[in-house]
């Protein structure tokens, strides 16, 4: 148990690095970490998008933007890591597509009340259960908005190497177990700032995904 607690405080500073100083090497080590699923878990979020304006907290390296772009959906996009919006807008723009990118924190967002039709956010840290960032999306959102969350993945298959790493996914705290009381907790807090809240899964090839669906209340 202490040895968890201690290699899941290392992993977050080894993330803290990788999305800042060292953001060139992200896609590498995602890729690797999922065993190559990592860009198939971050566009989860695409057959949910409506008309509409739209806003991805945390683009990281614009995987998401570049593949909502080409369906038709200009979305915004809001990270706190000036690194990530180097490498999301040479993304964007060898692509032929105009950025629309905000380099801030998702507690304090720079837009308007009810001004935004839909959140988008894959694998968001800590900060998406701060009660500021609840708070900020409640207000930003439009009357009839919501929050599209991917907050974890379970690497699935039978092969030892995919056993390994799903026990990996855990142990570092990447991703719980489906009983985890958390999920519950999670979806009673997200509730209390005025969202009704729904939790799935999404079963692909050799993984499953979870999305959280929080609409604002009327």
């Amino acid at each position: 148990m202490i040895l968890a607690k201690v290699i899941r405080k290392l992993m977050a500073i080894f993330f803290q690095l990788l999305y800042h100083q060292f953001a060139w090497m992200y896609d590498f080590v995602a890729w690797s970490a999922s065993l190559g699923q990592w860009n198939e878990w971050v566009l989860t979020p695409l057959p949910y998008l409506k008309n509409g304006t739209i806003l991805e907290l945390g683009f990281g390296p614009g995987h998401l933007q570049q593949a909502a772009f080409s369906q038709g959906h200009p979305v915004f996009g809001l990270d706190v890591s000036p690194q990530m919006a180097k490498i999301a807008t040479k993304r964007l723009t060898k692509n032929g597509y105009y950025p629309r990118l905000t380099i801030g924190d998702g507690r304090h967002l720079p837009f308007a009340d009810q001004s935004i039709d839909q959140i988008i956010a894959t694998f968001p840290t800590e900060y998406f259960l701060d009660p500021k960032t609840l708070e900020e999306a409640n207000r930003v959102l439009s009357s009839e908005g919501e929050i599209i969350l991917v907050p974890t993945a379970w690497i699935q298959g039978n092969n030892l190497l995919h056993k390994l790493m799903a026990w990996v996914f855990i142990i570092t705290g990447q991703s719980l177990e489906k009983e985890h009381p958390l999920f519950e907790t999670g979806k009673m807090f997200i509730e209390k700032f005025g969202f009704e809240v729904s939790m799935h899964s999404k079963k692909l090839q050799k993984s499953e995904v979870f999305i959280i669906t929080a609409r604002k209340k009327g």
